[in-house]
């Protein structure tokens, strides 16, 4: 699949995680389901580092190890709304409609 078009990406971090900045982008697709498929993959292969799986430069889910369940934290939400949005169902808040603006005193 040509990278171009691959909307969602498999990123790992160098040691000391997301500050020591990006060792290598490991997968690139364009089908949500197929990268959640990839990342949860890549978590298992890469024990105690950090992946991400990325809708550009929105962060979907982290591979950083939960200290209690020792699972990938996986925000559902966010990967509710990129599967919405992927089928075309979901809306994306135009900035108006997401803050909606409030008159200054004094105005209106």
């Amino acid at each position: 699949m040509p990278t171009d078009i691959a909307r969602y990406s498999i990123e790992l971090f160098k040691p000391g995680g997301e500050g020591a900045g990006i060792e290598e982008i490991l997968d690139r697709h364009a089908d949500l389901k197929i990268a959640r498929s990839i990342y949860r993959t890549r978590v298992e292969e890469y024990p105690g580092r950090l992946i991400m799986l990325c809708d550009h430069a929105r962060v979907l889910a982290r591979g950083a190890v939960h200290r209690q369940r020792g699972a990938p934290e996986i925000s559902s939400a966010r990967l509710a709304l990129a599967a919405e949005v992927e089928r075309g169902k979901g809306n994306r808040a135009q900035p108006e409609q997401a803050w909606p603006m409030v008159p200054a005193k004094g105005k209106g």
